[in-house]
Order: structure tokens, then C-alpha cells, then sequence
């Protein structure tokens, strides 16, 4: 009977060691996608931001062209 016993305590450990080498493995592979996640992240960011500056430097344009033509009707006009 205590060998039995003795036995299942065994196995019971053996699995132990399984479920914690799991559980390792699963905080590795969560800890690389968490990294992976913000690099991920701090890439559309940047996009983003790229994307946002050159917007700006159309309407910038565009105002300038606008202002232009408004002068130009302005005067003729004023004609």
C-alpha cells in the first residue's frame, strides 16, 4: 500500500514538473508577443506620423495656392 502511494507521489511529481515546464513555455511565448505587440504598435505609430507630416505639408500647400487665386480674382475684381 505505501509502495503504491509512494508510487502516485511519484507520477504526481513527474506531471508537476510538466505542468510548470508548460506554464515557462506558455510566459516565454507571451513575453515574445508582448514585445512583438509594441514593436508592432511603434511601427503604425511612425507610419502615422509620416503620414500626418505630409498631409500637413499639402494643406500648407493648398492654402498658399488658395490664397494666391484669391488674390489674383481680388484683383481683377477690383478692375
Amino acid at each position: 500500500m505505501e509502495q503504491k502511494i509512494y508510487e502516485l507521489l511519484l507520477e504526481m511529481q513527474k506531471d508537476l514538473k510538466n505542468v510548470n515546464q508548460d506554464i515557462k513555455g506558455i510566459k516565454e511565448q507571451l513575453d515574445r508577443i508582448e514585445q512583438h505587440g509594441n514593436d508592432d504598435v511603434v511601427a503604425m505609430l511612425r507610419k502615422i506620423d509620416r503620414e500626418h507630416r505630409v498631409l500637413n505639408k499639402d494643406v500648407e500647400y493648398l492654402a498658399g495656392q488658395v490664397g494666391k487665386h484669391d488674390m489674383v480674382l481680388d484683383r481683377i475684381t477690383k478692375q
